[in-house]
This record gives C-alpha cells, sequence and structure tokens, in this order.
C-alpha cells in the first residue's frame, strides 16, 4: 500500500506542478526543475509495474507525453530504481520548490514568504540563523534561493570536512602500505634536523660568548636556530601522531579512535612549510662571519684554531642532506599518496543536501502547525 500511496503522490505531485500556472513558468525557465520531473516521471513509471490501477496510468501517460512533447525529452520507462532513490527523488521535487519559490506542493499554496532558511537545530546558533534570514529578506525569492543554496553547500562541505576528521568515513580510493613507510623515513629525517637546529643554536651561543669574538654572530642568531628546530620538533610531533591515527590538534587526551584519513594522508603542506622554514633558517647564516667570508672558507681556515668550527661545519652538513632528502621523500609522496574517492564525496554531499532540506521543510511545517 506505501508504493501505491507514494506513486499516486508522485504523480499528483507531477501534476500541480505542469498545470498550475505560476509554476509553470519556473519549469519553462529552469533546467534543473525539468530534470528533476523527468526523473520523477521515470520513477513513477518503474512503481507502475506493482500497481495495476489503469486510471493513474492514463493520467501518468498523458502527463508525461505533455511533459517530453513540450520539453523535447525522452522519459525512459524501463529503468530500475532502488528504494533509497525512489524515497529521495520522491521529496527532491517539494524541496527543490520550497526553496524555489516557496511553494508548499503537499499543501498546494504558497507558504509564508518571509525566504527563511533553518541551516541548524542547535539553539546556540538561533541568533546566526535570524541574522542570516533578516539578511535574506533584502532579496527577491529568486535572489534569496541562491544565497540559501550557496549556504547550504558551505554547511555540507563543513559538515564533510568533520566526517573526515572524526573518522567516520574513509575519504580516500585506497589504503597504500608505502605511504606509512615513507612518513616514517620523512619524520625520522625530521628528528635528525631537528637536534641539528638545536645544536647548532646551542653552538652559536658559544661563539658570541667568547671575548673578542669578531665573526658577526649576535644572540639572534642562536634564538632563531632553537626556535626552527622547536618549530620542527612540533610539526614532526603531529606527523608522528597522525600515523597512529591520532589528530594532534584535537584534544589527545579524550579517547579517539584511529582515524585512518590521517594514517594514509601525506600531510604535503606541512612538509614543505618545515622545509621552507628550515631552508631560509640554514642559509640566513651562510654568508655571516669576519671579513665578508663564507662561512664554510671560514670553518676551513679556522679547524686547527678551534674545534667549535669543525662542529659548525659538520651539523650544517646533516641539516643541508637531511633537507635534501626530505624534498626528494616529497616527490615520492605525491606520487604514492592515496587519491581521494569523488564519487563517494559526491554520493554524501548528495545525501547531505536532502537530509539538511528535509529537516529545514520538517522545522518549518512544526513552527507553522503550532502557529496554527
Amino acid at each position: 500500500m506505501k508504493r501505491k500511496s507514494d506513486f499516486n503522490r508522485i504523480v499528483s505531485n507531477i501534476s500541480e506542478t505542469l498545470t498550475n500556472e505560476t509554476l509553470i513558468k519556473y519549469v519553462s525557465n529552469n533546467v534543473q526543475l525539468q530534470n528533476i520531473i523527468k526523473k520523477q516521471l521515470e520513477i513513477a513509471f518503474f512503481m507502475l509495474k506493482n500497481n495495476s490501477s489503469t486510471k493513474n496510468e492514463e493520467k501518468l501517460r498523458k502527463i508525461s507525453n505533455s511533459f517530453a512533447n513540450k520539453y523535447n525529452v525522452k522519459i525512459n520507462e524501463n529503468l530500475t530504481f532502488s528504494e533509497i532513490e525512489i524515497i529521495d527523488e520522491t521529496n527532491s521535487l517539494i524541496i527543490f520548490l520550497k526553496n524555489l519559490c516557496n511553494f508548499d506542493l503537499e499543501k498546494k499554496q504558497y507558504i509564508n514568504n518571509n525566504k527563511e532558511i533553518v541551516i541548524d537545530s542547535d539553539n546556540k546558533n538561533n541568533s546566526s540563523i535570524n541574522n542570516f534570514n533578516n539578511f535574506l529578506s533584502n532579496f527577491s525569492n529568486d535572489e534569496a534561493s541562491v544565497i540559501k543554496n550557496v549556504a547550504i553547500k558551505q554547511i555540507i562541505l563543513e559538515k564533510l570536512k568533520q566526517e573526515k576528521e572524526n573518522g567516520t568515513i574513509y575519504i580516500y580510493k585506497t589504503k597504500p602500505k608505502k605511504i606509512i613507510y615513507l612518513k616514517w623515513i620523512i619524520n625520522f629525517l625530521f628528528i635528525i634536523l631537528f637536534f641539528s637546529f638545536l645544536i647548532i643554536g646551542i653552538l652559536f651561543g658559544i661563539v658570541i660568548s667568547i671575548p673578542k669574538n669578531t665573526d658577526g654572530y649576535t644572540i639572534f642568531d642562536s634564538i632563531i636556530y632553537i626556535i626552527c628546530g622547536s618549530f620542527i620538533g612540533i610539526s614532526t610531533l603531529k606527523n608522528i601522531l597522525e600515523i597512529f591515527g591520532i589528530n594532534a590538534d584535537k584534544n589527545i587526551l579524550k579517547k579517539n579512535k584511529k582515524n585512518e584519513n590521517y594514517i594514509y594522508s601525506f600531510p604535503i603542506s606541512r612538509i614543505i612549510i618545515c622545509i621552507v622554514s628550515a631552508t631560509i633558517c640554514l642559509f640566513s647564516n651562510l654568508l655571516k662571519s669576519s671579513n665578508n667570508e663564507s662561512i664554510i672558507v671560514f670553518i676551513f681556515s679556522n679547524f686547527n684554531s678551534d674545534t667549535i668550527y669543525l662542529l659548525f661545519f659538520i651539523f650544517y652538513l646533516i641539516s643541508l642532506a637531511s633537507i635534501i632528502l626530505i624534498v626528494i621523500g616529497v616527490f615520492f609522496g605525491k606520487n604514492i599518496a592515496p587519491k581521494e574517492n569523488e564519487e563517494l564525496k559526491k554520493k554524501l554531499i548528495r545525501e547531505y543536501e536532502l537530509k539538511l532540506k528535509k529537516e529545514s521543510i520538517d522545522k518549518k511545517d512544526s513552527t507553522n502547525n503550532k502557529r496554527k
């Protein structure tokens, strides 16, 4: 009986849309609306196979032929649909018209023309929602509809981002083990770079403390290396935690389940920022020494006089080699990192959109009923 009532509902909604004088104008000028009606007609024919009502069949074919001739489209009567598709598409025309022109297909009337949108049922966001609705009241129906759609799209993308960060969904196509091994290698190199920078910072502190130091170094040289090394250390800690599926930017004291999105993703942005910072820091001092000599030339000329310059040279080379190897690792990482599953993203965005719009409509209807 439910299938029969859904069939009657679809036919009734399509009939109302194509006979209402005002709605006909929207149908004529909106290709997206035409596509929705076409899909609903195809679903109705699929449902007709389990509905023996001759009266409804004649009505459906009459509507279908009229629509196909007027808008030059072909209705495929032999398609099949899942239960989920039928439910989604049954509601899509109702939702679309409510957002487009504030027309309630089920009540066959226009609803309160205040362009209201419900974007979150949480009470703490009511003030923002009211401000947004007041903002929409300055626009025409068509303009407000466009703005609402943009707002809904932003909400959907934010929800998708949260689902990814929470580990509710796995957004990538594959789970390559190679990316985990590469991330461990890169983090090991970053740990070497971290200690090398701390040691270089300490060495600068020793040099500037030597009486009659004429090398041109200041306390700033020591501090900059320690700060840069600390930044690299914190970033490396975040990278390591992500290998274990933990988001370091959230409260790690809470019980977080393993998030595979972090385990298999490649944090290229964070790695590049660390590489650039380390390179600038490393080369900013290469020309600093007495008589404007290159520090490497200066180090070689002072090997016998002070071993501290030998240590400078060793850790400069270690740092430089680590950076070069990390850069090579980045190129490998870009090639073996998993690609995002675009089909899954589109499916989820569609599901979120229908759910969000349905919740918005349900809340509007509930509000209207309370007013009555």
